[in-house]
């Protein structure tokens, strides 16, 4: 007998569905018989079995199954208004852009498990032939799984409270309760052009911003019964973005993109306990983080203990482009492409909307694991900025950089990063 589902105007029929449990992310948990079933129909613009974690992504132009056999294992992944489609102007969810193309994008995982009714959706991207994505996906992974108390509680609710139209639970649930983000199986420029807008602002930077304020909202000293739904959330984009990393997705310095999503994976492996998503140093050098913040022996010009440097772009298929930030700023050069342009441009806003997440992940003792110089280039070199006689080379230079502001919007001043910067600094806890 079959079965049909819906989700988000996407409806689907899968022939001997055993159980079904709908996921946070608007996907489903379905089980099937151990001897495998079959997709029957859609109504979806175009369905992809087993995506890989790649940075590629022609194959979301496919609209049928060469082969519609569903066993244990498999991930199906179904959309709406898919990319080669002229943008469309039918955003159903608040903060949705023109720049989304994939407006709506369904997960749905095949176990030979029933479901319990708070199953969190395993990683929907990667291959079924991978055993780690196969894995994740083949152990119930569930929200009683979330465990609050392996996170510090050190940042005080109250100074969320302090700020005007402050960032409290409404915002940072629209932002991470929410379909399924199609751009983790996209590839770099396509961040925005494959993500129903909700899921991910039009820029890196606003993606790290989100992660950013979530992060420390779980890092505060706000009741766990409120803390839940963002954890959810988090622990949920968290495991998607595991698969798609575990199955081959590489990262890069490539100036604001791919900001923000490693200390979102390694928060969800903290809450979930799973120690490949706490510490994904074991994947080797695919992270953003790992990129864009580096060293190599080198320093600032000013002072040799400024030994986080950092490059606007690192690509595996273009080549990188660090910034001289060794070399007086009289010789960054000028105009699109020169260092100061980089610095000004990229390297402000990278560092200010990534604030929280650094924060974050000192006060959770994972520093080593995303990588020191991230989180030091932006909590002991950022945010302190450089000594007088630097500053006035950078402002002969003609560069004016706003040391220590958090970039966020639509808040302006001093922002609720900066406020728990100061907090913890002064305290002497970061």
């Amino acid at each position: 007998m079959s079965t049909t589902l819906t989700m988000n105007t996407i409806s689907f029929t899968i022939a001997d569905v055993l159980s079904a449990v709908e996921t946070p992310n608007g996907g489903y948990v379905v089980r099937v018989p151990s001897t495998g079933t079959r997709l029957v129909d859609h109504d979806a613009e175009g369905v992809a079995l087993n995506v890989p974690g790649s940075n590629e992504d022609e194959y979301l132009d496919g609209g049928a199954l060469a082969d519609p056999t569903l066993r244990p294992g498999d991930a199906l992944l179904f959309w709406r208004a898919s990319p080669g489609s002229h943008w469309t102007s039918d955003w159903p969810y608040p903060g949705a852009t023109s720049g989304s193309r994939n407006q709506y994008c369904v997960p749905v995982v095949c176990v030979d498990y029933d479901p319990s009714e708070d199953a969190l959706c395993p990683p929907p991207v990667g291959r079924a032939s991978n055993p780690l994505v196969r894995f994740g996906r083949m152990n119930p992974i569930t929200e009683a799984n979330i465990d609050l108390n392996r996170l510090p509680r050190t940042f005080p609710l109250a100074k969320w409270e302090d700020q005007e139209n402050s960032p409290l639970t409404p915002e940072l649930l629209a932002n991470y309760v929410m379909p399924f983000a199609g751009e983790y199986v996209s590839g770099a420029w396509g961040t925005a052009g494959f993500t129903p807008g909700v899921g991910n602002g039009l820029y890196g930077r606003n993606y790290a911003e989100q992660t950013s304020k979530a992060l420390l909202y779980l890092c505060s000293d706000a009741l766990d019964s409120e803390k839940m739904p963002v954890a959810i959330g988090v622990a949920q984009r968290g495991l998607a973005l595991a698969g798609a990393y575990m199955d081959g997705k590489q990262d890069m310095a490539n100036g604001g993109h791919f900001q923000g999503r490693t200390p979102l994976m390694i928060a969800a492996g903290v809450m979930l306990g799973i120690k490949q998503m706490s510490d994904p140093r074991w994947l080797g050098p695919r992270f953003w983080e790992r990129h864009a913040f580096y060293e190599d022996g080198r320093s600032w010009w000013f002072d040799p203990n400024w030994t986080s440097l950092w490059q606007r772009t690192s690509d595996y298929r273009w080549g990188g482009h660090p910034a001289a930030l060794d070399r007086p700023p009289a010789e960054w050069g000028n105009g699109h492409g020169s260092d100061k342009w980089a610095v000004t441009g990229y390297y402000v806003p990278t560092c200010g909307a990534n604030l929280g997440s650094a924060i974050a992940m000192r006060l959770m003792n994972r520093e080593t694991e995303i990588g020191r110089p991230f989180v030091s280039g932006i909590l002991d070199q950022f945010m302190v900025g450089p000594p007088p006689h630097a500053l006035t080379e950078l402002a002969v230079a003609g560069l004016s950089i706003p040391w220590g502001e958090e970039w966020a919007k639509p808040w302006t001043g001093l922002g609720i990063q900066r406020q728990a910067f100061d907090h913890l600094r002064e305290r002497g806890l970061i």
